[in-house]
């Protein structure tokens, strides 16, 4: 039995904050965590002396499309080691595999290969992030709000193709983006929770009443809040006034102080709360890597600076 007790410098756990943090972890399961007064060092056990360190939990990234040069769209084991590795680096110990708008025959493929690699994940001690599942962002979004996603694979929601995705996900599918106010999101939507995922409102042009339409039927979070949803105004405050006053939704947030203002991030979290607010990455390929040229899905994206 290996017994490892970290000594940092502070420590921060979901409750509070340590000074001088002792961390006892035995069979990799953290037994103990306090003062490091007021921890022993077992017979038998190291100690790794990390005084100028903070710990913290893993991030866990419910939203993002690869990294290390790699995109999870690609499906491979190659892709998704590289992805989980990569994260696993910056601290990332958990994440669900980010789908981008393509055609139904790539998205079936990728997500087979994902899922694929996900019942296998487990067969290696390589140091690495755990996929925790799939997040279909598209292709059932507005074509206002799309984004980068291409025009020519957005479609309408269709419960059908939603369940060809599940079948081929067996089991690993986890959230579902949609945009409320399209034809076909209402059955779309109820579909996606008797399946057990959570529905994310997201790349939408909708009102608040079709927003608060699509929360009435199960949806429970939005996705980069702010980003390419209908801009919000105290006359038509649309889906970003459904978020931040329903409090059973979720919200994501890209806090990388470029994709959203200080000011928005401010009111965000005084309406939501610190608990209802969820950070994302929604990284692309070039996560971890220099400037160059990288896939998102099947489309190359530009990176510089």
């Amino acid at each position: 039995m290996t017994t490892t007790l970290i000594h940092a410098a502070r420590a921060l756990t979901p409750s509070t904050e340590i000074n001088d943090a002792g961390i006892l972890i035995r069979e990799d399961v953290v037994e103990a965590i306090g003062p490091r007064v007021g921890l022993s060092l077992p017979a038998g056990a190291r100690e790794i002396r990390a005084i100028g360190k903070t710990a913290i939990p893993g991030f866990v990234d419910v939203h993002i499309h690869g990294a290390g040069g790699h995109d999870v769209m690609e499906g491979s084991r190659e892709a998704m080691a590289a992805v989980t590795k990569t994260v696993a680096r910056h601290g990332t110990t958990a994440l669900v595999a980010t789908t981008v708008t393509a055609s139904p025959e790539d998205t079936l493929r990728s997500v087979a290969g994902i899922s694929k690699y996900i019942t296998e994940q487990h067969q290696t001690n390589d140091p690495r992030a755990e996929v925790l599942g799939i997040h279909f962002e598209g292709p059932f979004i507005s074509a206002v709000r799309r984004g980068v996603h291409p025009l020519e694979w957005v479609k309408l929601p269709s419960a059908e193709l939603l369940e060809k995705f599940l079948q081929v996900a067996a089991g690993n599918a986890q959230i579902l983006t949609i945009a409320p106010e399209l034809t076909g999101a209402i059955p779309c939507i109820d579909a996606a929770r008797k399946a057990g995922l959570v529905v994310a409102l997201g790349h939408t042009d909708a009102t608040y009443e079709q927003a608060r339409a699509g929360i009435a039927h199960g949806a429970r979070h939005a996705v980069h809040v702010y980003n390419a949803m209908r801009p919000f105004s105290h006359r038509d405050t649309g889906v970003i006034g459904a978020v931040l006053t329903s409090p059973e939704v979720t919200a994501e947030l890209i806090a990388d102080g470029v994709h959203v203002d200080e000011a928005a991030m401010k009111l965000l979290l005084q309406a939501k709360g610190a608990g209802g607010v969820i950070l994302i990455s929604d990284g692309i390929s070039a996560t971890g890597m220099p400037d160059g040229k990288y896939m998102l899905g099947t489309f190359e994206v530009t990176v510089s600076g």
